[in-house]
């Protein structure tokens, strides 16, 4: 059976910590603390087996890598961040944990009201998946990590690490802890095949992105971007059925934002 974890901040932009909280327990438990080194101009991420420092300013090691953060007891466990260019795509950013001879990966996925879909792969195998949700409050990101059942405590430790260390180093932290509330929903139609059934398996029911939510943000994108088209070379007969179709694209969108600030509030009590 798979293992599924909750994980939440708590604090300040200058300390704070990530708790975890497990379906058989009862309490939230600190998995990391983290702490700001302002002379050095960089972050401290600690648990009981490492000490990982991320720099606000990358380490450049050539055009395509640069390392975002490094353990402080073995400075090989490093994040690295490694442009891929591939000619049939547009060059993008992947990035790698690399710890003691082992190699993890992570991409990202925006699935609409399923949140941000983070697949993790161990030496290119699924290892496990993390769903961040739609919604911030007070600066603070709500997530939950869903992991393979073979995977060991020790792994599931290097898989919250690899996450923490990436996302301190490019996300903007000094509104964590100041009251606040943000939505952010998107979804992407390109490369979702970096979602691989054995990572849908180990997502619970309800965090399992549908054909039909791509189908109803595919027609929301049409209905709304035709209109604006046919306004301008549409001939007279045709616009009001088009405008009408954006109308009801645009109320859709609401609709679909209304309950995804509804089930995240809840999500988040």
């Amino acid at each position: 059976m798979n293992k599924q974890f909750k994980l939440k901040q708590s604090g300040d932009s200058e300390s704070f910590k990530i708790l975890k909280y497990e379906p058989n327990s009862d309490t939230w438990e600190t998995a990391f603390d983290i702490e700001q080194d302002a002379t050095n101009r960089a972050y401290k991420i600690k648990n009981n087996e490492q000490i990982f420092v991320v720099y606000d300013k990358f380490e450049k090691v050539s055009k395509t890598e640069r390392i975002l953060g490094r353990d402080l007891q073995k400075s090989d466990n490093k994040v690295v961040r490694k442009r891929i260019h591939n000619f049939l795509k547009i060059a993008y950013w992947q990035s790698y944990f690399e710890n003691n001879g082992e190699i993890y990966s992570k991409d990202l996925l925006s699935s609409g009201t399923k949140g941000v879909i983070y697949p993790v792969n161990k030496n290119g195998v699924p290892i496990a998946v993390f769903s961040r949700s739609t919604i911030k409050i007070n600066g603070q990101f709500q997530l939950e990590l869903s992991v393979a059942a073979w995977a060991t405590d020790e792994e599931v430790n290097h898989i919250l690490l690899f996450y923490i260390a990436e996302y301190i180093a490019t996300h903007n932290l000094s509104d964590v802890g100041l009251l606040s509330v943000n939505v952010n929903v998107s979804y992407a139609f390109n490369n979702r095949k970096i979602l691989t059934q054995e990572h849908l398996n180990m997502l619970p029911l309800e965090k399992r992105p549908t054909k039909f939510e791509a189908f109803s943000w595919y027609y929301a994108g049409i209905a709304l971007i035709y209109p604006l088209f046919a306004i301008k070379v549409m001939n007279h007969t045709l616009k009001p059925l088009l405008i009408a179709l954006g109308c009801i694209g645009a109320i859709y969108l609401i609709i679909l934002g209304i309950v995804i600030l509804t089930k995240n509030i809840k999500g988040s009590k």
